[in-house]
Formats: C-alpha cells, structure tokens, sequence
C-alpha cells in the first residue's frame, strides 16, 4: 500500500496540489518484455539442447528474473508517483472552493475592510438590493514560487493562485478590495483596499499583448500517449508564444492592473479566466462614471458639488 505522501496538508489543499500535479504515464513493459522473452528462449535452447548448452538455460533463468524485479521496481515508482497526483478533484470542485467558499467570503470581508453598509451601495439605493459587487479574477502579475496553472477537462484554465479584485460602486467614490487567494488554504495570502472619487478616475481599459510563457499542464492530455517515454518530459513545459488581455484602471495617482485572459497559439482558451465578468465590469464603471459627468455638469461651478466629494 503506498503511503499519503501529503500527510501533514488538509484535504482540501492535498487535492489542490493534485489538481496541479501531472500524472505520470503508465511504465513502459517493452524493456521487460524484451528481457522475459529472450530469458525464455534460452531457456528453451538450453532444455532441448542438453549437455553444456544447458548452461544457457540457466542464463535464461537469470535474464527471466531480472526482467521481472525490473518491472516490479517500475510499478512501485509508478504507483509512488502516481500517489502524488492522483485522484484529482473535479473541475466542479476546483469552482467550488473558488466561487462558493472562496469568492463569497472575500465579498464579505471586503465589505468589513473597507467599511460599507448595503445602504452605501448606488446600487442598493437604486432599488437593486440584490446586486451583487462587481469581481474581477486575475492571474497574479507576480506569481508566488509554488505558482501554477492547469486546464481541467472543461477546457477552463486554472490557477494555484488568484488576483480577486472587487468593485463597489457608490454615489462618490469608487472603492476597490484586491488580494491574493491561495486554493490550497483557502486564504487570501495579501490584500489592500483603496478608496477613489470618481473625478480621479483618469481611464479603464483592457489591453492585450503577446508573450512567452510555458503551456499549462492539460487535463485533457492522455499521459499514456508517451507510454515509454522519458516521465520527466511530462515536467518539461515549451514555452508558447502568448496573448494576454489585461484589465486597467487608472486613476491620478494609482493604477490597478491584473490579466484577465490568455490565448496560447496552439490551445484556445479564450476570454476570462472563470465567471469572471470583465466587460459588465466594465460597462458599469463606465456607467457611473458618465453618471457622475453628468451630476457634475449640472452642478459645475457650484459649492454645493465640491462639498459632496
């Protein structure tokens, strides 16, 4: 029986990391079978031939075994590393701990960090109690070192960490919670929460670009496709030319920048990353921010406007 090689992490974060994790190819049984048939014959040869020739069956004895221990070892460096990276959870799952338990918790305490009341909400007051504020997930512009991304089954790519950035929209100001979510822990690893009126914001945006970057580990990839080949190829990544959108607002003295979507050349993964909902984003910024244009101008010039802010 092979041992939990992730004996001192949770559950949750032992099933994280092999989500991540790429599972080995099954041991090659050419090498073995080679050997197995070669022992056989002499075996055979040494038997029928008699005399001194019976020497080689027992040089065939010899061989016959060796390929056997040589695939018994094989099997046991399979199953251990395959213990590394096996069962992985569902991609329903991974959304889960992101969108349910993650996600819902950071709205929360982005709302306790930066001191809101429901009743502060333009939306709340604008009869739409039930709106919620608007989220952004990024891929973080600098990964932490154990950093990495896969894409499931469902041809969704996934990340160890994500870059939350949450929007509320009030009357005055537009107020941001940005952090760092670990899957593992299901903790936000740093966070900060910024506050700007709406006459500040100087421009919001999504830009794209090319990179180079590694490929994503595939779910969808059959590791038994290079059955006998080197294992270590699976950990091997080619770096693939890359488009990356990215989502920024500035304002006059700050920016908030995090990418939002990747295209590799030869694997299509489109749009955001998850239910992430960049272009309502920014339709409503856009929104608020005309909204505000307009109060201004029919306030311009006025103490009373210069008050409100």
């Amino acid at each position: 029986m092979t041992r939990d090689p992730y004996p001192g992490l949770t559950p949750r974060a032992a099933a994280v990391r092999r989500y991540f994790t790429p599972t080995p190819p099954r041991p090659s049984v050419a090498g073995p079978a080679s050997t197995w048939l070669l022992g056989v014959g002499l075996i055979g040869f040494g038997l029928a031939a008699g005399g001194i020739a019976g020497l080689l069956a027992l040089v065939g004895v010899v061989l016959f075994g060796r390929g056997g221990y040589r695939h018994l070892i094989r099997r046991r460096d399979h199953r251990r590393k395959l213990a590394w990276a096996e069962p992985k959870p569902s991609d329903q799952q991974m959304d889960y701990w992101l969108y349910e338990e993650g996600v819902g918790g950071i709205k929360r305490t982005s709302r306790q960090r930066l001191h809101l009341v429901r009743s502060d909400e333009a939306s709340y007051r604008n009869g739409s109690a039930g709106l919620d504020p608007l989220v952004i997930h990024g891929m973080p512009r600098k990964p932490p070192p154990d950093f990495r991304m896969a894409v499931g089954r469902d041809g969704q790519l996934r990340f160890t960490h994500y870059d939350i950035i949450v929007f509320f929209l009030t009357k005055w100001h537009l107020c941001v919670y940005q952090c760092v979510f670990e899957m593992e822990s299901g903790f936000t690893l740093r966070d900060e929460t910024k506050e700007f009126a709406y006459r500040d914001v100087v421009s919001l945006a999504t830009a794209s670009d090319r990179i180079t970057m590694p490929a994503p580990l595939d779910h969808a990839a059959e590791p038994n496709h290079i059955q006998g080949k080197d294992e270590d190829a699976l950990h091997r990544q080619t770096p693939h030319l890359t488009t990356q959108q990215l989502f920024r607002l500035r304002v006059a003295s700050d920016e908030i920048t995090t990418l939002v979507g990747i295209r590799f050349e030869d694997q299509l993964i489109t749009g955001e990353f998850g239910k992430s909902d960049v272009e309502r984003t920014l339709q409503l910024i856009r929104a608020k921010l005309r909204e505000y244009t307009q109060r201004r101008e029919e306030y311009y010039g006025t103490d009373d406007f210069d008050r409100r802010l």
